[in-house]
């Protein structure tokens, strides 16, 4: 990739930055975040409904038990979203660590699975020649960004 690519190295990380936008899990947090307190303030409510005597001790109690189930539902989508952040946070760093190497020219020398797995879409296994002739050696990369590349093993 590094080889006179430059226009498809800033593609491709410009669409990684896209893919990698953290404003959504913000909004999703945010979001289950403003579902938890209502449900916690329907909880008080129901606090004060039995304090007053407008619901009796069993109706509390079910209600009580149902919004606990809720409100603890919520917080385990909440950690879920709390974990991808950080992941996505480490997916960044590692992503920018790839964009200096390539910026310049040099070769990754360790296979990083994260690396590799936000560049390549997917890898074929097998192909066609030049001239028509089906060779099982042939390995085709296609990256991300549309873009793809074949290598022959055995030549």
């Amino acid at each position: 990739m590094c080889n006179n690519n430059k226009d498809v190295l800033e593609e491709f990380l410009q669409r990684m930055e896209e893919a990698l936008s953290s404003n959504t899990i913000h909004k999703e947090i945010a979001k289950i975040e403003k579902e938890i307190q209502g449900l916690e303030n329907k909880k008080n409510k129901l606090v004060d409904m039995i304090l007053e005597n407008i619901i009796d001790k069993d109706t509390h109690e079910d209600k009580y038990n149902s919004l606990m189930q809720e409100i603890n539902e919520k917080v385990q989508t909440r950690e879920k979203s709390l974990s991808n952040l950080e992941e996505e946070k480490d997916i960044k760093k590692r992503l920018l660590a790839f964009k200096k190497v390539l910026e310049q020219n040099e070769v990754i020398d360790t296979f990083d699975r994260y690396v590799f797995e936000s560049v390549v879409d997917k890898v074929i296994v097998g192909g066609v020649d030049e001239e028509g002739n089906k060779d099982p050696a042939m390995i085709t990369f296609v990256y991300k960004t549309g873009l793809s590349n074949s290598i022959f093993l055995l030549r």
